[in-house]
């Protein structure tokens, strides 16, 4: 199974810090900002399996779309729904 998180890296003096707001308690740090992303998918990892251990069952919600692509699907459905009701009035759009 995939999944994909948020990665937030922040340099904080010599140090580069990261914490995915998707996972309360994901952080990891590093000496460069890779090295501190590396850091957060190991503990990623670790939360995960000590979750999928605890909750059998226990499924990662995957990340909703943006909103414009939510908004974009309803009013392409809108304009379907509509079009099937009145048969196909043209909106110019």
């Amino acid at each position: 199974m995939h999944n994909e998180f948020t990665a937030i890296i922040e340099q904080d003096g010599e140090w580069f810090i990261a914490f995915c707001p998707e996972i309360p308690g994901a952080n990891g740090q590093g000496k460069t900002s890779e090295d501190a992303r590396n850091s957060l998918a190991e503990a990623i990892a670790l939360i995960l399996e000590d979750r999928r251990e605890d909750a059998p069952g226990f499924h990662i919600a995957r990340p909703r779309p943006p909103m414009a692509a939510v908004l974009r699907t309803f009013d392409d459905s809108l304009h379907d729904l509509i079009d099937r009701q009145v048969g196909g009035v043209d909106d110019g759009v």
